[in-house]
């Protein structure tokens, strides 16, 4: 299903509507979060592994690359994987590490071993994903301002403070350090 255009084409339709109410917007995110805790614990690798033949480190991602054509729906699996890094507690030792002036790799298995999981590729980070998603997405399309505003409240992320009346300086820049344009 989630290489079959007809059916992603329907979902986003569905997400579409789904948006706009509170309840619906619930159980949809409840729905791509399940999908996608079950679709990374899968042993095999998934549908996708199965698929290409293809194994590779990281996590399995149902999009493993930004879908412009279906906004509505990929709105929903980026938070999901979104909101999967955070409740394992990766993206706040993410923050941590990288505000300690780590560079991003060491940061990343730093953090994974702290959480006790196992790391995503880099590219697999939300950051980048939103990244991808808002410039890949059209324009004049009503999500792309959400797009943008997941990507800079990523960005925008700052480490707890250790110390009262200290203010941690955010570590947004850490992510892009040493990448070619």
């Amino acid at each position: 299903w989630n290489v079959n255009n007809s059916a992603l084409f329907l979902l986003d339709i569905l997400c579409s509507h789904s948006f706009f109410n509170p309840q619906i917007h619930s159980a949809t995110l409840q729905v791509t979060n399940d999908l996608q805790k079950k679709f990374l614990l899968e042993s095999s690798g998934g549908i996708i592994n199965w698929i290409t033949g293809v194994n590779y480190s990281g996590h399995k991602l149902l999009f493993p690359t930004s879908t412009a054509q279906f906004p509505w729906l990929a709105y929903f699996f980026l938070q999901s994987e979104d909101i999967h890094c955070r409740e394992t507690g990766l993206w706040a030792a993410m923050v941590k590490q990288l505000s300690e002036q780590k560079p991003l790799e060491d940061a990343l298995v730093s953090a994974s071993t702290q959480c006790e999981t196992s790391p995503p590729l880099s590219s697999q980070l939300p950051i980048y994903r939103w990244l991808q998603q808002a410039m890949d997405t059209p324009p004049d399309h009503p999500m792309v301002p959400i797009f943008w505003q997941r990507f800079f409240q990523l960005f925008l992320s700052r480490p707890v403070a250790t110390h009262e009346g200290e203010e941690p300086r955010g570590v947004g820049m850490s992510f892009f350090v040493g990448m070619l344009n």
